[in-house]
């Protein structure tokens, strides 16, 4: 499966690869977020009653984009070609959504932390990695087509409650600099790939399943270590513990609270320049073990899954950085 993140169509650009059967925004084709002052409240709600015409309702929703906080703007889509209304409980999705296709990504298929060729593709050079970013892309992709709360949607993807509250401050903050327009439409983008081809993994089922393991057995991982060219301490082998149940359920291990969670800043800090510096070398026996584990509880699916992105940043046609 191939993804591209994407513009938001412009007919002042001459317009994009996607067209849109709405008309075009006057007088500014400039996303109508940015005309509010970044500094004014975000509305919790807006009342926009359906009107039982799904055309009439992606115009009024494309209108009224503008008054909206960036949760209404992922739950009515505003990002798309065709903005759309949540179907509801008990009706079948109708146009614009198509049959065989899923209305929405759930969080049991979604890592909590986004997939890092997603993450990759949206990343700015420069900004800290504070994990929160990526938690912030994956909630939002949960959260795109549905009414769900931020509250809910950190509780699917088992992350801290605080995380409901933090990732509006995320979102203001793309927004102040001036990126929240290309990250909804990304986002949006994303979604359309998934919900057509849904991810081949059940996360929420490795949450439960590995919600905490204990640490490796030091034979394979001696014998591992010394083709790597590295020294086993007992140290690296809670790091490739905590590599391993990364690589298993998608989670960020700083919002782990089970025995791995790291200890302190020093300890996170100390992980980090493991991943970054010394997992690439144990990376077939990370995937060796967790294939194992997958076995072992008769559960039928590839070690790990990524959507993959077209292009190359910069290049015409190609990624631009947003985060």
């Amino acid at each position: 499966m191939t993804w591209t993140p994407r513009t938001r169509y412009s007919p002042a650009s001459g317009g994009s690869t996607t067209s849109s059967p709405l008309p075009a925004r006057s007088p500014s084709p400039a996303f109508p977020f940015r005309q509010r002052p970044h500094s004014a409240p975000w509305p919790t709600h807006l009342d926009l009653g359906a009107t039982g015409s799904p055309v009439l309702d992606a115009i009024i929703l494309w209108r009224r984009a503008a008054d909206m906080s960036a949760a209404d703007m992922l739950t009515y889509r505003t990002g798309n070609a065709v903005p759309r209304r949540p179907p509801g409980r008990t009706t079948a999705a109708d146009w614009p959504f198509t049959p065989g296709r899923l209305a929405s990504v759930s969080a049991r298929l979604v890592p909590q932390a986004v997939w890092k060729s997603v993450a990759s593709a949206l990343a700015r050079e420069g900004d800290q990695d504070t994990g929160m970013l990526t938690v912030t892309l994956s909630m939002a992709i949960v959260r795109c087509g549905t009414r769900q709360e931020w509250q809910r949607v950190a509780a699917s993807l088992v992350l801290p409650r605080q995380a409901g509250a933090t990732v509006t401050s995320v979102l203001r903050r793309l927004d102040s600099q001036g990126r929240l327009e290309q990250l909804l439409a990304s986002i949006d983008a994303l979604v359309e790939e998934l919900t057509a081809h849904p991810p081949p993994i059940d996360y929420a089922r490795r949450r439960h399943v590995f919600g905490d393991l204990g640490l490796l057995t030091p034979t394979r991982l001696r014998r591992a270590c010394r083709g790597a060219g590295i020294v086993l301490t007992a140290r690296r082998r809670r790091y490739v513990t905590m590599l391993l149940w990364e690589t298993l359920t998608g989670r960020d291990i700083r919002f782990s609270e089970g025995s791995l969670a790291p200890w302190h800043h020093p300890d996170r800090a100390r992980y980090a320049a493991f991943r970054d510096n010394e997992a690439s070398g144990l990376a077939d026996y990370v995937a060796l073990e967790a294939e194992r584990l997958l076995l072992r509880h008769r559960i039928d699916e590839p070690v790990a899954w990524q959507p993959e992105s077209a292009g190359l940043a910069g290049q015409p046609g190609g990624l631009r950085p947003l985060i």
